[in-house]
């Protein structure tokens, strides 16, 4: 059942009900799924793997042997969002052709696995790390979490999530470096031709991709603040702001590790200390 304007506005109790009772049964078993998959995946499939097929593994510490379990999962769900939101953004004509309302059973799905990894994610967070450096994350994921859960019950402005979802396209290159830098490959020039592709893609996916983004929001938003009730503009404007902000903050991390790599690269300077330390924060880029 496709949102129409007049289902979402309609003060009918009947009509809000079944619409509810559609996401309830379509879309949230889903999220739930990616959830429990996501914990199985990090709490018990990886360390189980990992601790039996990368010697390496049981040499590091407890809070890596986290951040390893977490980045492993984290490099194979956003391969398969990554893949189904360009396929959606290519080949999906319902939610680009209406970009308020419009939403299909594949777009949304793809919004309940990311929402249900994310959760997972800020379990792990909880277990493993301190708050002093995972509360950036905390602040993203709940940036993302509130506009995906409301596109999940209510299936508005998902062209605008699944345009957010591309983010994920950079997050294989991040984690890679982290476990390039972890196994010893630092000075490898594969670790130097990640940190680049890392960098590039970041850029792409994430900011270049604002341009034509918010040019489509303005398009859109007259229509949307006539429509939607104010927790969905919310949701949909300010978080996206958050998660810009917090964006361009990475990326000028990403920007100066990356000019410093090609400095000492071109001085041979091996003997520096800032570039042989293992990446060790969580924080992307660092």
């Amino acid at each position: 059942m496709d949102i129409t304007n007049a289902t979402l506005t309609t003060t009918s109790s009947h009509a809000s009900q079944d619409f509810l009772d559609e996401a309830t049964a379509k879309y949230l078993p889903v999220v739930f799924a990616s959830f429990i998959v996501s914990c199985f995946m990090v709490f018990v499939m990886s360390p189980f793997l990992s601790a039996k097929y990368v010697p390496a593994y049981n040499k590091l510490s407890p809070y890596e042997q986290g951040d390893w379990n977490t980045r492993m999962v984290s490099m194979f769900h956003a391969s398969i969002v990554s893949i189904i939101s360009v396929y959606n953004l290519i080949n999906d004509n319902k939610i680009s052709e209406d970009t308020l309302w419009g939403t299909s059973d594949l777009s949304r799905i793809n919004v309940c696995i990311i929402s249900g990894y994310m959760m997972a994610d800020l379990i792990a967070m909880i277990m493993w790390f301190p708050l002093r450096e995972s509360w950036i994350y905390f602040l993203h994921h709940i940036a993302v979490l509130y506009p995906f859960l409301n596109n999940v019950v209510f299936g508005v402005l998902t062209y605008f999530t699944n345009i957010r979802i591309l983010a994920e396209c950079s997050t294989v290159f991040v984690n890679n470096r982290w476990l390039m830098s972890v196994l010893g490959h630092r000075d490898s020039k594969w670790y130097m031709i990640n940190g680049i592709t890392m960098v590039f893609v970041f850029f792409s996916c994430r900011l270049a991709i604002l341009l034509p983004y918010y040019t489509v929001a303005y398009q859109t938003i007259g229509r949307a603040v006539a429509a939607l009730p104010t927790v969905l503009i919310v949701a949909w404007i300010p978080c996206g702001f958050i998660m810009d902000i917090l964006n361009l903050y990475w990326f000028r991390k990403m920007f100066n590790g990356a000019k410093n790599m090609l400095l000492a690269e071109q001085t041979k300077d091996n003997s520096d200390d800032s570039v042989q330390k293992r990446v060790t924060n969580r924080v992307k880029g660092e």
